[in-house]
């Protein structure tokens, strides 16, 4: 995996535009803090959040000015309803 860019958003979440040439796709790895959490990922920490777009380097400009916010990217998440959970925006149900 290469770096490709690092920034910041305007809420401060640390977001960077990967390759992964191994795999023939780029992605957007973004570090948020967790409103919910499990075992090993403790609500209020920040955690790895990837962000798999069809269109990696403009999803990433719209990040970076705040065009765009990680929510909006829900439907990208890699992980998908574990990420959506992490981040609030799916319902936790209890065990």
């Amino acid at each position: 995996m290469e770096i490709i860019k690092r920034s910041t958003t305007p809420q401060g979440v640390k977001i960077q535009l990967e390759h992964w040439p191994e795999y023939g796709f780029y992605m957007i790895g973004a570090y948020p803090p967790a409103r919910f959490g499990n075992y090993w990922v403790k609500p209020g920490e920040a955690f790895r959040l990837s962000v798999n777009t069809d269109n990696p380097e403009a999803d990433f400009s719209a990040l970076e000015t705040g065009e765009k916010s990680l929510e909006d990217t829900a439907s990208q998440y890699y992980d998908g309803n574990r990420a959506r959970r992490y981040m609030g925006l799916e319902e936790v149900t209890p065990a």
